[in-house]
């Protein structure tokens, strides 16, 4: 090996090094241009099926199983680093690096072991947390091994990191912690908004104590599903010894041939659907990217076809407890509850048999049990997590791959698809793609899952199922629970007393249930999500006739706590009274400036004025 630098010669060359990258013409390679061609005509679409019926004979002898433990264990690695990091970052206030890709990459390439002689870590900072939590690896330890798959899988899985790290804090964490704010504290919006306005501000004026989040971390110990690429059959042919030709461009001139002769890609290639050169995968289901020819957008507003009289039309509210209900003009009612989905997609079969597994493994259930948290803001209780965790890393991955979590996980999938399809043949039973189906637009106010024990169905995977039945149409879902169907007057909650365990009895707000207080609805409780169906029917109707929603239904009009006034039958002796006060008001409006601009006289000025407040009251 070459004789090491003096420590500030090698600072200069990094420095040196990284000034001419800043000045230096970006590249882009000829496959890059390509792709952003293909895409401006082209989109991609997934077919997902079990691996063995997509691999051939010479696939199944390949490293793949090695590959995913391996690129798994530096995916956890890299993100504990990350947390580690941003956590020091913080405490000793210095700025927070950029959380991109080449972030992430860098993570992942400091926590594997390469078979050749890695470049150090440019970024100082990075480097003495790499070299802290690199001394807190047991003597022991066999770092993740990345040789031939730099290139392709890691690169893929750097930019998963950063899209999740993306949407988990500056995507979803505003949201997400105004709703913790709501639900904790019962504060309103604007209280909550008063309180998270500084968080995006350039200059923070409080003098509370700074509170930040961590990064995302990996979920569980469970293989993920990973993006093998072009660059990424290269280094998994490496792996299992195979002979090849140089890796990149001339590779990528006969990657489509070794595509072919190790995966069965024609099986699911159509006319219009040709194989993208990608796949994702956790070593037992696989989904295919499929690229197909991008449909013609229409010029100007889209509009909705006529009724033929042969629809049958369905208003459907989506929710949390009930996945939908749904009603028709007929009366007739359709509902799914989150609980019959999820029990009929076989996810509670799933739990109790991981529960049976890792009652069986006693090793497995200490080390989940005895974990300490990660979720904490001081490094020193973070880096006793690591300390935990490393050594026990490998037996807990080895675990979960050998075990059939993987299995379970893909028939979860599908029996999820066949239940979807069940509710979709249940709704168009009638009159097939002749249906039409007024869809809420689901807002999800819970996606960070501050309601615990109540989780959502699959709504936008149920109205992409729909609508490969029948026509979908997509309503604004704004007060149609809260009106009544019959009189639009605004519902009120019921309340029932409930005793606690402590013996006392309290009053709840039920909120399946309301009441219209209307006299001519003689006190009617209706079902909330019911309610909101026949609302959502009838705008729905509205829309396809071409007529404008009510105004109770639009969001620049208040609600009223009051039902409509009742029209006044017509009287010829008001209407009469009516007219002679108007023409009153005329004569003396008309007196009034006569004797004000004619009369010289300032007394009679005075008096006019003085008894101007009486007779302006008749104009």
């Amino acid at each position: 090996m070459p004789p090491k630098k003096p420590p500030d010669v090698a600072l200069h060359h990094e420095c040196l090094a990284y000034v001419s990258k800043l000045f230096k013409e970006p590249r882009t390679r000829e496959d890059v241009k390509l792709r952003a061609l293909r895409n401006k005509e082209t989109e991609c679409t997934v077919v997902k099926t079990s691996l063995s019926s997509f691999c051939k004979d010479a696939a199944r002898a390949l490293p793949l199983e090695s590959v995913l433990k391996e690129v798994n264990k530096a995916i956890f690695e890299a993100y504990v680093l990350a947390n580690l990091h941003v956590l020091r970052m913080c405490e000793s206030g210095r700025e927070v690096p950029l959380l991109d890709q080449p972030f992430f990459y860098n993570c992942l390439s400091a926590v594997s072991m390469a078979g050749r002689q890695k470049s150090s870590v440019k970024d100082l900072y990075l480097r003495e947390t790499v070299e802290l939590y690199l001394a807190s690896r047991p003597a022991s330890y066999l770092p993740p091994d990345c040789e031939h798959l730099s290139s392709g899988w890691y690169q893929n899985a750097s930019l998963q990191m950063a899209t999740c790290t993306r949407n988990s804090v500056a995507t979803n964490f505003y949201k997400r912690f105004k709703r913790y704010l709501k639900h904790k504290y019962s504060l309103d919006g604007p209280s909550c908004y008063s309180k998270m306005r500084d968080m995006f501000a350039d200059e923070y004026e409080g003098d509370d104590p700074l509170v930040l989040s961590l990064l995302p971390t990996k979920r569980g110990f469970e293989c993920n599903h990973l993006k093998m690429c072009t660059n990424g059959l290269y280094g998994l042919l490496k792996k299992g010894g195979v002979e090849l030709p140089a890796s990149g461009a001339e590779f990528r001139k006969v990657a489509d041939d070794y595509w072919r002769d190790l995966f069965d890609i024609a099986k699911f290639e159509t006319c219009n659907r040709k194989f993208a050169g990608e796949i994702l995968t956790d070593g037992k289901a696989v989904c295919i990217v499929l690229r197909k020819p991008k449909p013609k957008q229409a010029s100007g507003e889209a509009t909705l076809p006529d009724l033929t009289g042969e629809e049958e039309l369905w208003g459907l509210d989506p929710g949390r407890r009930d996945l939908f209900v749904m009603v028709n003009e007929e009366g007739e009612k359709l509902k799914c509850s989150t609980r019959e989905f999820y029990g009929d997609a076989k996810y509670k079969h799933s739990n109790a048999k991981i529960k049976r597994w890792y009652d069986k493994s006693l090793e497995v259930l200490e080390a989940i049990r005895n974990m300490p948290t990660k979720k904490t803001s001081e490094s020193t209780k973070f880096l006793a997590y690591v300390h935990f965790v490393l050594p026990r890393l490998d037996m807990l991955l080895v675990y979960h791959m050998r075990q059939g979590f993987r299995g379970l996980k893909f028939k979860r999938y599908i029996s999820v698809q066949k239940k979807l399809h069940a509710l979709c043949n249940a709704i168009t039973r009638r009159v097939g793609c002749k249906t039409v189906v007024g869809f809420g637009d689901w807002s999800n106010k819970d996606s960070g899952g501050i309601i615990k024990g109540s989780p959502s169905g699959p709504v936008k995977r149920l109205e992409r199922e729909l609508r490969k039945h029948c026509r979908v149409v997509t309503m604004d879902e704004f007060r149609t629970s809260k009106l009544h169907f019959d009189c639009k007057t605004q519902l009120r909650n019921q309340y029932s007393e409930k005793r606690c365990k402590d013996g006392a009895v309290k009053t709840f707000k039920v909120h399946s249930v309301l009441h219209c207080i209307n006299s001519g609805c003689h006190g009617m409780t209706v079902n909330r999500d019911v309610n909101a169906a026949r609302n959502i029917l009838r705008l729905l109707r509205l829309r396809l006739e071409g007529r404008t929603r009510p105004v109770e239904f639009c969001r620049s009009v208040k609600p009223s706590n009051h039902p409509p006034p009742v029209e006044t039958p017509a009287n010829p002796g008001w209407q009469l009274g009516s007219r002679f006060g108007a023409w009153m008001k005329l004569v003396f409006k008309i007196i009034y400036m006569i004797m004000v601009f004619s009369c010289n006289v300032n007394g009679t000025v005075e008096f006019l004025a003085s008894r101007g407040a009486d007779i302006t009251s008749y104009m």
